[in-house]
């Protein structure tokens, strides 16, 4: 629901990573990477300490507004509404 229209990871992925797999400063892939700590030559205690990203404060706040520009640029601001009812309504019916 919060990735916005289906045309729009379609071009970030085939048009915009694939031929630019790898590629620094152009494959946006690797600036998520990066701003995780994931970097090429990365030393195993690093790597260690970058995998839980996702579930700090940093990476959690990257998430939600990733999440909050999608729907917000892509002219689906409409769906912010069931983004928001749906874990909502989970919590409400007991979960």
């Amino acid at each position: 629901m919060a990735l916005g229209p289906a045309r729009i990871p379609r071009i970030r992925h085939v048009r915009e990573h694939h031929p630019n797999a790898t590629v620094t400063g152009v494959d946006p892939n690797l600036a998520e990477l990066e701003q995780a700590g994931l970097r090429p030559g990365i030393r195993t205690g690093r790597l260690v300490l970058a995998l839980p990203h996702p579930l700090t404060v940093a990476g959690m706040r990257t998430t939600v507004r990733t999440l909050r520009d999608n729907l917000l640029d892509h002219g689906a601001a409409s769906r912010v509404g069931a983004v928001v009812a749906l874990p909502v309504t989970a919590h409400l019916t007991g979960g």
